[in-house]
Formats: structure tokens, sequence, C-alpha cells
């Protein structure tokens, strides 16, 4: 259907610019640097795994532990979403495959 690499890279990349300018992110989204809640579930979601591991490298171990948890979670309900063959289709329709 398409390229993996592509895939890959683009997930890779997110992550990294997401560590890297997560103060402007913050800002942006107008999450208060105490929040960990806020800040695990948006680094969990968009980031991934680099993500949560810049986290863990920070000052903020609870937004680290959602961040994880964000990530395994999400990851576990798309694998089930696109597993449901309407799903799937309506995916596929919607990004024109």
């Amino acid at each position: 259907m398409g390229d993996e690499s592509i895939t890959v890279v683009l997930v890779v990349v997110t992550g990294i610019l997401v560590v890297i300018f997560e103060k402007q992110i913050l800002k942006c989204c107008r999450v208060k640097e105490d929040d960990f809640l806020a800040i695990g579930m948006l680094f969990g979601t968009t980031a991934g795994a680099i993500g949560a591991a810049g986290l863990h490298n920070s000052e903020q171990p609870r937004a680290a532990a959602i961040a994880s948890l964000t990530f395994a979670l999400f990851g576990t309900l798309i694998l089930i979403a696109i597993g449901i063959p309407p799903v799937a289709m309506y995916i596929q329709k919607l990004i024109g495959v």
C-alpha cells in the first residue's frame, strides 16, 4: 500500500521534534508545566516512545509514566481499530487508497 520506510522516518522525526520543541508545544497548547497528566498524554500520543524517553530524562517522572502508558494504550487501540474491517475500509477511503 505504501512505503513503510517513509512512515518510520516521519514517526522518528516527529518524536525528535516534539522533544526538541517541548516548551513551545506546551505553550502553544496552553498546557501548564506542572500538569503532568496533560503533558504525558500529549507526548505519549504525538511523540510516542521518543517523547516518553525524553520525559524520562527530564524533571517530570510522573509525566513520563503517563506518556509511556498513553503510548502503549494508543498503539493498542489503533491496532484493534485497524483490525476491524469496516474501520480499515473507512480509513483507506479517507486517505484515498
